[in-house]
């Protein structure tokens, strides 16, 4: 049996709002078949001082739920299973301590590819997919797909984005 632990405020975003809108422009891109079945704005307690000033870039982060993502949209509640990383990153935000590949945490400019990251560890693979929406501090300006960071402090967690194909 999970832990169950309240999220981060968390707000739903109606499809005609304009941050819905770009995030599905954006999606559809490289996932034209995707269902999205709720985009969620994460509120965060506390933006580290100066972020706002700081060059950032958006980008990708699918991960594996353990519990149902269902239980985060219909009553704000996160487990607290060390294994769930959409309850993980919710409640921490990206940490290198939680990386499945070193001290590196691994993030995409295409949903297309955070969502190979993307599924439920204990559901059918037709149960809703998990991929954030994170601002990172770019380091350098690549021209590549695959932003790799090892800093906990370079990445704040913008949107939650639940979907199916």
């Amino acid at each position: 049996m999970l832990e169950l632990s309240t999220c981060p405020q968390l707000s739903l975003l109606s499809n005609t709002n304009p941050e819905y809108i770009e995030i599905e422009n954006h999606i559809r891109n490289t996932m034209s078949l995707v269902k999205i079945i709720a985009i969620i704005k994460i509120h965060l307690p506390k933006e580290p001082k100066n972020w706002s000033k700081k060059i950032t870039q958006r980008v990708y982060h699918g991960t594996r739920a353990k519990c149902d993502p269902n239980d985060i949209l219909e009553y704000g509640i996160c487990c607290s299973d060390e294994f769930c990383g959409m309850c993980g990153i919710l409640n921490y935000g990206n940490k290198s301590k939680f990386s499945k590949r070193g001290k590196n945490m691994w993030f995409s400019k295409s949903a297309s590819i955070a969502n190979s990251f993307s599924f439920n560890l204990n559901l059918p693979q037709d149960y809703l997919r998990t991929i954030f929406v994170i601002d990172v501090l770019n380091v350098s300006d690549n021209d590549t797909d695959i932003i790799i960071i090892n800093h906990d402090n370079a990445t704040l967690q913008r949107f939650l984005i639940l979907y199916e194909f």
